[in-house]
């Protein structure tokens, strides 16, 4: 009876032991499997940011072989090292064709020469080379001469980002600066919430006002007016260009096939757009692609790239659909009653607006060559000594290359508003 009463006691603690050693070896599975979902987690979400950071690069890249870019900083770096912290939207490099603009503006209440505390130097790009060494980084060079600027600028862009420097270094000093921040494909409607918000600010504070208020800005009554008029030609500039390329090349019989080509190929691009670090897309697009993936239909990093690679591929077309329904409004046209002669309006106050802008470089490039700017050359000379002096550094006013590509520029598009509009003008019922 005892060895049998030992037995049991030694198989119940056998039984116990063997329990107790499975609950142990369950709990470790259990924390071992719970260790490897947040390391599956977290991969899977470093895979997501490293498959979104491609497509910034990729589209970046895209945008420097287009020549058609903007980097916009948020860190300012001098010769020196030292540097400071600044507003994007006033920060950038930009590039649009064989235009350049350098514009810096720190965060200070103060306006600068540009009317907002800062300095705007536009220039032709030339000399323009990219390279991708072994890695994949990318570097993008071109020489930008206009009549307050003359240097060598340098892009430096890692694989895998948009995140980028670009170093100004003048010619003819050693005052570098460099621009740190993201690259990102041209845009310009944030034009339109620009002009919103100045017009908001006038209707609110009164049309006799002499200093509206704005968060902790003043502006003086002429700065809001002149900047309300700024923002209305930058919009017909714009609208204007996104209807003559929606036109170009058809020889329109009436206003009813104007009528249909003017239509928009798809609905998507009315309302919000977003800005999905870099990519400009409706948000009705994105807010499809997160129900896709709430639902689980786009359950890949592959489908999730398709859907990003298909809104960047449709941008113009999406952007047309915006387009036309901002003419609608900015314009007050009735689309189903648009004829010729809108269209030809509209185009005539394009022209206006793409010479006017054209005309103001112009006649501020003409004061860098006034007698005044030339003092100190010939300085112990005449007058025409000083301005053969000047003329021997600078070279004459008529035949500098960036007053001759503004000329240039002014022609051609005033030839480009001619021709739709003689290709229209007929068009009578």
């Amino acid at each position: 009876m005892k060895k049998i009463v030992l037995l049991l006691a030694v198989l119940l603690f056998g039984a116990g032991s063997m329990m107790a050693q499975q609950d142990k070896s369950a709990e470790k599975a259990a924390k071992q499997a719970e260790k490897e979902a947040k390391k599956a987690e977290k991969a899977a979400k470093k895979a997501a940011e490293e498959a979104e950071a491609n497509a910034l690069f990729e589209q970046a890249v895209q945008a420097l072989k287009n020549k058609d870019f903007v980097l916009e900083a948020d860190r300012i770096e001098f010769k020196r090292g030292s540097f400071v912290y600044v507003t994007p939207n006033t920060n950038f490099v930009s590039v649009k064709g064989e235009k350049a603009t350098i514009q810096l503006a720190f965060n200070t209440p103060a306006a600068g020469p540009n009317g907002i505390g800062g300095i705007t130097v536009d220039g032709t790009t030339s000399g323009v080379q990219m390279k991708t060494d072994k890695k994949g980084n990318v570097m993008y060079e071109m020489n930008v001469q206009g009549v307050a600027v003359s240097a060598r600028v340098t892009f430096r862009m890692a694989k895998g980002t948009n995140k980028c420097t670009a170093t100004v270094s003048p010619n003819f000093n050693s005052n570098r600066i460099s621009f740190t921040g993201n690259l990102y494909p041209s845009s310009e409607s944030n034009v339109f919430k620009g002009r919103s918000i100045l017009k908001e600010l006038k209707r609110v504070s009164g049309e006799t006002s002499e200093i509206y208020s704005y968060q902790s800005a003043k502006i003086k009554n002429s700065s809001l007016n002149n900047g309300i008029r700024f923002y209305e030609i930058a919009i017909n500039k714009f609208l204007g260009n996104s209807i003559i390329k929606r036109l170009e090349g058809i020889n329109f019989q009436s206003n009813d096939e104007i009528r249909q080509r003017l239509k928009p190929d798809t609905e998507i691009g009315t309302g919000e757009w977003v800005d999905m670090s870099g990519l400009i897309a409706p948000k009705s697009e994105i807010d499809r692609l997160l129900d896709g993936i709430e639902n689980g239909s786009v359950n890949r990093l592959k489908s999730i790239n398709a859907s990003f690679a298909e809104m960047h591929e449709n941008y113009y077309t999406y952007e047309w659909t915006w387009a036309y329904n901002k003419i609608q409004e900015f314009y007050g046209l009735n689309p189903d009653e648009i004829t010729a002669q809108d269209i030809i309006c509209i185009v005539k106050t394009w022209k206006e607006a793409v010479v006017g802008l054209d005309k103001m470089v112009y006649d501020d490039a003409r004061k860098e060559f006034s007698l005044s700017s030339m003092t100190g050359f010939g300085a112990d000379g005449s007058h025409d000594e000083m301005k053969q002096d000047f003329e021997q550094v600078r070279g004459d006013f008529e035949s500098n290359t960036f007053v001759t590509a503004v000329l240039k520029h002014i022609e051609d598009k005033t030839a480009l508003g001619n021709e739709l509009i003689k290709r229209i003008e007929s068009i009578q019922d």
